[in-house]
């Protein structure tokens, strides 16, 4: 029998200590913080000590952003429904289901013990948050935007030294998450177990991989080992799964774009990095560009970029040595299974292990009801202590059984945010830093004047060799001991790493880093690190055109920004020479002839393959019909394959069954079943819906361009539960430019996008190995949408334009605006 204190669920690795309050600390600060705003709204702020600046880090973004502070603080406790009621409500018992509250109070607990230094910054920060919250309960300084009786009409509450740490655990989660992947697959291959052996799911769409060629194990698809074997759920309803899954409320890591480029390949002879990371506004919300320095006087830091309102320090930006950028890795550290209950606990292996009940709570705020007043909601939640938490039932999208997830961030570990790299001087200290942060599951690209770096610190369970019941990918039968983690992890040599000498470059944009599912399959490889990787539609365009620009001449920034804004869009490149083949044999295969003589279908095959430059850009009528014609083309290979979870596999990931079909017509599966019509009869049925969808909605095949349409949605940019404005622009499902996850309305109604590049940064070198950062990003850093700096960001941000973000202080003295001193405290 399995015997583990629930409290060791949330502190592996811990030491239980009393030193996590320290009396005698001073928080506040001790000097006057000079605050600098330049003329894009950012905020610089100069003080004499490390504290000093993180408690005036706190209190600033808390004068600027904190309803969004506060709300990312109220999804991390589960407690968003008490301001915004039964429309968060879901995404607060998601919340729970983890417990974060509980997590983050023990990492908080490993961090004053054995980081007490990061410990105390953190502290400082909460300090400079509270002390702004004092000001606005006493009256002294107005309602912020958000909290007046215009907007939800509530009062902000005062932050815990452990809430830092509990928002880092929700904001792991998101990276981290693979739980409704996992259960998704395991559904679609219980009802649909022949098409998951004829298609290879996890097979990317254009295989291009983080590490270069030349640093890449080369894997042998021949090894004799079997095939991996599908979980199996007996006796599942043949019931429509619903579009909406019950998890998809929580918020999930979906894509980023970075790369770096070192001195052989530049006009300045330096290293240039771009990165801009791709999210929906309703976590994070828009970042928030900020400056802080105490390096000027005694202190350590000189850091400039992107924080996102709720976290301390720069997440994505550059000290005055080194810069960095991020993209979401992939990497698979929890996993679930499908679990058989025995008395009052759940088989692990060929043990029992016991459940224990945990009561929540929920005030839910009815609509005429004030802040703090409600309904109760009561949620029991399962843990299995040491092991993991069950999925209540009433959040998969069928009553399907019992399953059990595990996490690597159900231990207690090292959570000290970015701080470290935050203080970075050159490229070995920024990857020193990186192989600590084991809690951040990106990859993390930078550069200095020396060189580039790829990097990644997360740890992974080693789960030997997978294949037959091992499928980390997929619930796992929970009765199989095999499938359980050992608690061992792989080696550092086993996280992606590169530092690229031979081409001189780095890419990632959420794919593979290995290659390793460059074949389908993953039971064939040296070791397991991921599966839900990106289809690898960006990551081929930046690797193709940073191929063709560092071979015709130096680059230059601006070379950097046009590859951010880029729009072309591979899957046009892969699909439209099969539709035009096809449409040339219309007349002579008599599979064809009901394609002939039709004028709307040859108008949408001249736009699409004559006269469009496969741009997806908001003026483009071919990009609108592109776009409508990836949903065709996907619903006409897989809707009859996979009727009854269509509509819930299209929307949990779109990009992803776009991949599998357009796959499906480039004939890698040529001896599947898959295309029952022919490729050419599939891609010209698809083509006539188009068309004809076009006719009835604009008027004509060429008639509205893709913006007229599609518009992407910037509500909760500046707090989750704020409503802002839809705007039309560039991209689309896989280009660099993105805007992917819309709605694909027939009916007459808008096609929204909510996931797109949330900030854009490129970085290059003065003469002195100083970076200069070229920034874009939709608002100011104050929140108020309708200011002119507001207005200004959101023009750069839909036209393309950059900014210089101001680093040294005569560059800022130069463009300041306003200058105060936040006094000592």
């Amino acid at each position: 029998m399995i015997q583990v204190s629930f409290w060791l669920l949330f502190s592996w690795g811990c030491t239980p200590s009393t030193q996590a309050e320290d009396p005698d600390l001073t928080i506040g600060n001790l000097d006057p913080v000079e605050v600098v705003v330049d003329e894009l709204g950012i905020p610089h702020l100069y003080a004499e000590t490390d504290l000093d600046l993180f408690h005036a880090a706190g209190y600033q973004m808390a004068v600027d952003r904190l309803y969004q502070t506060q709300m990312l603080r109220r999804f991390s406790h589960g407690r968003m429904s008490e301001v915004l009621g039964e429309e968060a409500l879901p995404r607060d018992q998601q919340a729970r289901i983890f417990d974060f509250p509980a997590l983050g109070a023990a990492d908080a607990q490993w961090m004053a013990v054995h980081d007490p230094e990061r410990s105390r910054l953190l502290r400082a920060w909460v300090s400079g948050i509270n002390r702004r919250i004092d000001e606005v309960l006493e009256g002294s300084v107005p309602l912020p935007f958000g909290f007046g009786p215009d907007h939800l009409d509530f009062l902000p509450e005062h932050w815990s030294f452990d809430d830092p740490y509990t928002v880092l655990k929700g904001a792991n989660f998101a990276l981290d998450s693979t739980l409704e992947f996992e259960i998704a697959l395991t559904l679609v291959g219980s009802l649909y177990g022949d098409l998951m052996e004829e298609v290879e799911i996890l097979r990317p769409g254009q295989p291009t991989f983080s590490i270069p060629d030349s640093e890449r194990q080369v894997q042998d698809s021949t090894d004799s080992r079997a095939a991996s074997s599908s979980m199996r759920i007996p006796g599942i309803p043949e019931t429509r799964l619903s579009p909406v899954s019950p998890l998809s409320s929580l918020p999930r890591a979906q894509g980023s774009n970075n790369w770096a480029v070192d001195g052989r390949h530049t006009t300045s002879g330096m290293p240039m990095l771009a990165g801009d990371p791709h999210m929906g506004f309703d976590f994070f919300g828009s970042p928030y560009p900020l400056h802080l320095n105490s390096k000027d006087a005694d202190g350590n830091y000189d850091v400039a970029g992107f924080a996102f309102p709720g976290t301390p320090g720069i997440a994505l930006g550059h000290t005055d040595q080194v810069a960095w950028s991020a993209t979401t890795s992939f990497a698979d550290v929890m996993d679930t299974w499908m679990v058989t209950r025995e008395g009052g606990g759940v088989v692990v292996g060929h043990e029992v292990a016991p459940i224990e009940t945990r009561k929540e709570e929920f005030l839910v705020r009815g609509s005429n009801d004030p802040a703090g007043e409600g309904t109760i909601v009561t949620v029991f939640y399962e843990d299995v202590p040491g092991i993991g938490v069950m999925v209540p039932p009433e959040f998969l999208p069928l009553p399907i059984g019992d399953f059990l997830v595990r996490w690597t961030g159900l231990s207690c570990r090292r959570a000290s945010w970015f701080l470290e790299l935050n203080q970075a001087t050159s490229i070995q200290e920024f990857e020193d830093a990186v192989d600590r942060m084991v809690e951040m599951n990106q990859n993390l690209v930078a550069a200095s004047a020396d060189g580039i770096s790829y990097r990644v610190g997360i740890e992974v369970p080693d789960r030997g060799l997978v294949g037959g019941s091992i499928t980390p990918w997929e619930a796992m039968d929970g009765d199989d001991p095999s499938t359980w983690w050992t608690g061992e992890m792989l080696d550092r040599s086993y996280i992606p790493a590169s530092r690229a000498p031979d081409r001189g470059w780095l890419a990632t944009a959420n794919n593979d880093p290995f290659g390793f599912t460059a074949n389908g399959r993953l039971d064939d490889d040296p070791w397991y690190y991921g599966a839900l990787f990106a289809p690898g539609y960006r990551a081929h365009r930046i690797e193709s055109e940073l191929t063709r620009l560092t071979g015709t001449g130096p680059l230059a920034a601006a070379d950097m920004m046009t590859l951010q804004l880029d729009t072309h869009s591979t899957l046009a490149d892969n699909l439209l020479p099969l539709l035009a083949d096809a449409y040339q044999r219309v007349g002579s295969d008599p599979d064809l002839e009901e394609f002939a003589d039709l004028p709307d279908l040859d108008a949408l095959v001249t736009l699409l393959t004559i006269d469009w430059d496969r741009r997806m850009t908001r003026d483009s009528p071919g990009a609108l019909a592109f776009q409508a014609y990836l949903h065709d083309m996907t619903q006409a290979v897989l809707e009859d394959e996979m009727t009854l979870a269509y509509d819930f596999a299209i929307t949990l990931k779109s990009v992803f069954m776009m991949k599998i079909a357009a796959l499906a017509m480039q004939g890698v599966w040529a001896d599947a079943d898959v295309v029952e019509d022919g490729v050419d009869h599939t891609l010209l049925s698809a083509a006539t819906s188009t068309a004809r969808w076009l006719v009835d909605r604009t008027g004509g095949v060429g008639d509205m361009a893709l913006g007229e349409v599609k518009a992407t949605r910037f509500d909760h940019a500046l707090g989750y539960g704020i409503p802002l404005d839809d705007h039309p622009t560039d991209g689309g499902e896989d280009t660099i430019n993105v805007s992917q996850n819309i709605t694909n309305e027939r009916d007459g109604g808008p096609w929204i996008s909510t996931h797109v590049s949330a900030e854009r940064m490129v970085v290059e070198f003065d003469s002195e190995g100083v970076p200069r950062a070229w920034v874009n990003f939709p608002y100011a850093s104050s929140a108020d949408p309708d200011s002119a700096v507001s207005q200004t960001a959101m023009t750069d941000y839909l036209e393309g334009g950059y900014r210089l973000l101001p680093f040294r202080r005569a560059e800022l003295d130069a463009v300041a605006v306003e200058t105060t001193v936040l006094e000592a405290f």
